[in-house]
């Protein structure tokens, strides 16, 4: 099947035919990729045979953070099998693209959810959480999203008790909204 929806906590996307037969000319194929919530995904190529091209224009594989209007995280063709990704969130795309001329056996990759949970939902009238891996440095570019509901009536204030992330004059590499 080229293209579709693939959820929970790991997954496989292969191109069509894979590995026996070719895959065809003139695809556009985009796989949607779901894991656990509040996890990042990491994405292993298992097998990867596509044409070779200079910037790979002809045939490729690419993998989006979040979705195709987030960050491109790599593009590849050729035969050599490329390094594993993590993505920032728990979604990502994947795209398959072929031109008309050369065809090859194609891909196959495997997503697996992480182990470490980020974000959730918070209830009541107190509480506490950090960020992933606190109070050491986050190994990963991550995206966590917390939501609090209090009681009925009440409003809620936040207390920062250890705030430590990098300079950046724009806040762009890290920062709390």
């Amino acid at each position: 099947q080229c293209g579709g929806r693939v959820t929970g906590q790991s997954g496989v996307v292969e191109s069509m035919g894979h590995p026996t037969l070719p895959y065809r000319d003139n695809l556009l194929c985009e796989w949607h990729l779901q894991g656990l919530s509040g996890h990042y995904l990491t994405i292993s190529f298992e097998d990867f045979n596509l044409q070779n091209s200079a910037g790979c224009e002809k045939d490729f594989v690419e993998i989006w953070d979040n979705h195709t209007s987030g960050n491109i995280l790599g593009r590849y063709c050729g035969n050599t099998i490329p390094d594993s990704i993590d993505t920032s969130s728990n979604t990502a795309v994947v795209r398959f693209i072929t031109d008309s001329s050369l065809t090859a056996s194609g891909f196959r990759l495997r997503f697996e959810s992480s182990m470490e949970e980020c974000g959730g939902n918070l209830q009541g009238s107190t509480g506490t959480f950090t960020s992933p891996n606190y109070p050491n440095p986050n190994p990963h570019g991550r995206i966590c999203e917390w939501r609090i509901t209090a009681p009925e009536g009440r409003q809620i204030t936040l207390t920062f008790n250890d705030l430590r992330l990098a300079r950046h004059p724009s806040c762009s590499n890290e920062h709390v909204i």
